[in-house]
C-alpha cells in the first residue's frame, strides 16, 4: 500500500500548475476548545472547510469566517475519524446553509460511525447530544449514512477547475485510516492528525506498537516526498509551519516508547516529557498517551539484581573445542611482562574467535551479516527464558529443542517476551571437560543437543527473539555438519552465545541477560561474560 501512495503522490507533484485565480487565497485557520485545527479555503464561488471541531463552541467562529467571506460554504471534508474532528458538523450545517460533508473512504465514514455509536452508548456525547446516531429510538439524532459522502475521486474540488489532492493512508497509524490534502499549487499540504505542531500526540487507547511503526512509515513517506520542498504544512493541532514539522513528528515517535522504558511512575513519565518538550501544549493527550502505554512497558524497567549469575566458564587451555583442521586450536596463554620484572603484569593469549563461553555475531555464516561492532546495544540487555530439556537429553545424544518443547514452555510460563533470548538447557555443560561433550565417534560426527531449525524459525518470526543461547559447544544439533539451524539464525540478524555455564542456577522465567560482547571490528564472535540478574 505504500508502495501506490508513493506513486501517486509523486504524480500528483507533477501536475501541471492549474489555472489558479485571486479567489484561491490563504486559507483562514480556526482553532476549536481542545486545540483543534479547522481550515476554511477559498474557491472562486464557494468555500471548503477542512474537518468539523469536537463540538458547537467553536462552531461561531466558523460561521464568522464564513460571513466575512461573502460567500457561502460549499463542502466540508472530514478527515478521519477522531470527534475533535466531526463532532461539530450538526452545529456548523445548521448554521451555514446544510454543505455537503465528504470522507475519503468508505472506512472512514465507519470509523466515524462505530465511534459515535460507542461514544454515544457510553455517555461521552451528552455536550453534542444532536451528533448521536439516529435510529428508531432517537429520530432526532445524526443521520451520518446520508450526511456522510464517500468521494469517488482523488481530488477534491474546490470550484469546477480548482482541486485539492487526495491522499488516504489504509495501514493504521495515529488512526484507523487517515486522509491527507495537498495543494499542488500553493505547495501546502492539509495533514489532519498525522502531522501536530507542538502539541503532544494522541498515543492514548487504541495505540498499539503497529500503529506507531505505521505512523513512522507514513511520515518516512511524506518526508521523502515533500522534505526537500518549500511546503507548508497545516496540522491537525498546533500553528501551521514548514516541512521541518515531519522530521519533528518522527523524532517524537521515535522517542517516545524508549522514553517511556525510563520512567518508573506515570507521574515520572509525565515530568520528564514536559521537560525535554516544553514548549508543547497537549497535556490531556499526553497523560492518557502515558497511562495508555506505562503498563505496556514495564518489563523492561523493572531489571532485579536481587539474584547475581555468572553464566561463563573460565577459559583455560583444556577448554574443548570443535575441531577444523587449520582453523581451530587450544587456548594459550603466557606472560609477557612480569610485575616483579617491570611492575606490570601482562599475557599474551593464542586464541581464535569461536572458544569458551562465546557469542556468534550474523557474519560468522553470513556473508554481509552484520559483525560484532554492529550489534545493536539495546539488544544486548534483555529477558531470558531457559527451556529445560535436561531430563530427554540423557537418553538422547542427538536431541533436538522442537518446537513442542517452546509451546509446553508458553503453556506452563506465558508467551515468550519481545527481544528475548531463549536458552536451551540439555544438562551437557557438566560434561564440558569429559569426551562425550564433543561425543565425536569414530566417523568424527559428532553428538550432542541443539536447537531444531524449525523451532528456530518459529522464535525468529513469531517471537521477536534478540539471540539464542546453548550450554553445548554449537547451537546446531552436533551430527548437522550443514548448520543450518546457524545459518538460520544468523541469517536473521540475530546472534548467539554458545558454551553458556550455570544454566540450572537462573529461573526458567523472569531472569534479564548481560551479554558483555567484545566490540572488535569485522569479528565474526569472541569469548564473552554472561550474566543473569533477577
Amino acid at each position: 500500500m505504500m508502495k501506490k501512495n508513493m506513486l501517486f503522490l509523486i504524480a500528483l507533484l507533477v501536475l501541471p500548475g492549474v489555472g489558479w485565480s485571486q479567489h484561491h487565497l490563504k486559507p483562514i485557520a480556526i482553532t476549536g476548545a481542545t486545540d483543534e485545527n479547522v481550515y476554511l479555503i477559498e474557491g472562486k464561488n464557494g468555500l471548503t472547510l477542512i474537518d468539523a471541531m469536537r463540538s458547537g463552541k467553536g462552531v461561531a467562529a466558523i460561521t464568522t469566517a464564513v460571513a466575512k467571506t461573502g460567500k457561502k460554504l460549499k463542502t466540508i471534508f472530514i478527515t478521519h475519524g477522531h470527534p475533535d474532528h466531526f463532532q461539530g458538523l450538526h452545529d456548523i450545517l445548521r448554521q451555514n446553509g446544510d454543505p455537503e460533508v465528504y470522507v475519503a473512504t468508505q472506512a472512514i465514514k465507519d470509523h466515524i460511525v462505530q465511534y459515535a455509536s460507542y461514544a454515544s452508548a457510553n455517555g461521552l456525547m451528552e455536550d453534542v447530544p444532536q451528533m448521536k446516531p439516529k435510529t428508531a429510538s432517537s429520530p432526532q439524532g445524526f443521520n451520518y449514512e446520508t450526511k456522510l459522502q464517500v468521494l469517488r475521486h482523488n481530488k477534491l474540488f474546490l470550484d469546477k477547475k480548482n482541486f485539492l489532492n487526495v491522499m488516504v493512508f489504509k495501514e493504521p497509524g495515529e488512526s484507523g485510516q487517515a486522509a491527507i490534502l495537498f495543494d499542488e499549487k500553493k505547495h501546502s499540504l492539509y495533514a489532519g492528525d498525522l502531522i501536530v505542531n507542538k502539541v503532544f500526540p494522541w498515543l492514548g487507547p487504541g495505540m498499539e506498537e503497529t500503529n506507531i511503526q505505521n505512523w513512522q512509515s507514513q511520515l518516512h513517506l511524506l518526508d521523502a516526498l515533500f522534505g526537500t520542498k518549500n511546503v507548508m504544512i497545516y496540522p491537525g493541532h498546533g500553528k501551521p509551519d514548514g516541512k521541518e514539522l515531519i522530521k519533528e513528528n518522527l523524532a517524537y515517535l521515535n522517542r517516545f516508547v524508549p522514553l517511556m522504558k525510563r520512567t518508573r511512575s506515570k507521574e515520572d513519565a509525565i515530568i520528564l516529557f514536559k521537560e525535554l518538550y516544553p514548549t508543547y501544549t497537549g497535556d490531556f493527550l499526553l497523560k492518557r498517551s502515558v497511562d495508555e502505554w506505562f503498563p505496556k512497558t514495564r518489563e523492561y524497567n523493572l531489571i532485579s539484581i536481587t539474584h547475581i549469575q555468572d553464566l561463563t566458564h573460565t577459559l583455560n587451555s583444556s577448554f574443548p573445542y570443535i575441531p577444523v583442521p587449520g582453523i581451530t586450536f587450544p587456548f594459550s596463554a603466557e606472560p609477557i611482562a612480569e610485575i616483579k620484572d617491570i611492575g606490570v603484569g601482562a599475557n599474551k593469549w593464542n586464541i581464535h574467535e569461536h572458544i569458551g563461553t562465546q557469542i556468534d555475531a550474523p557474519n560468522h555464516f553470513i556473508a554481509d551479516g552484520m559483525a560484532l561492532e554492529d550489534l545493536d546495544v539495546k539488544n544486548m540487555i534483555v529477558p531470558m527464558v531457559v527451556i529445560d530439556i535436561s531430563s530427554k537429553a540423557e537418553k538422547d545424544v542427538d536431541l533436538e529443542l522442537t518446537l513442542e518443547d517452546i509451546r509446553a514452555w508458553e503453556a506452563t510460563h506465558g508467551t515468550i517476551p519481545e527481544n528475548a533470548c531463549v536458552m536451551m538447557y540439555s544438562g551437557w555443560e557438566a560434561l564440558l571437560h569429559d569426551a562425550k561433550y564433543l561425543g565425536l565417534d569414530e566417523n568424527h560426527v559428532k553428538h550432542f543437543p541443539g536447537i531444531s531449525l524449525e523451532a528456530a524459525n518459529f522464535l525468529i518470526s513469531e517471537r521477536s527473539i534478540s539471540g539464542v543461547g546453548v550450554d553445548v559447544i554449537s547451537f546446531d544439533p552436533g551430527y548437522d555438519s550443514e548448520y543450518k539451524t546457524h545459518k538460520m539464525v544468523l541469517g536473521a540478524g540475530k546472534w548467539a552465545l554458545e558454551a553458556v555455564a550455570n544454566l540450572e542456577k537462573v529461573p526458567l522465567k523472569g531472569a534479564y541477560l548481560f551479554v558483555g560482547a567484545p566490540k572488535v571490528e569485522g569479528g565474526t564472535g569472541g569469548i564473552t561474560r554472561v550474566i543473569a540478574v533477577w
